[in-house]
């Protein structure tokens, strides 16, 4: 089957598009869980210099997020 005019600029541009929405849909979720983590960071610490847990709980807790 063989595309002719503006059907294979149809199919080319589909591909284009799906290709695209592909990688900046990997890249967005890459970031958020990067912020995720980092918040979580931010929260633990928190907690620590509120003194809601103790310093080994801390260590630990920071290992398993980095």
């Amino acid at each position: 089957m063989e595309l002719h005019g503006s059907d294979s600029y149809c199919v080319s541009g589909a591909i284009a598009v799906g290709v695209y929405y592909l990688v900046t849909g990997s890249i967005k979720r890459d970031k958020s869980t990067l912020n995720r983590g980092g918040r979580a960071l931010e929260i633990l610490k928190e907690r620590y210099a509120r003194g809601e847990i103790t310093k080994d709980q801390f260590l630990t807790m920071r290992k398993e997020l980095e």
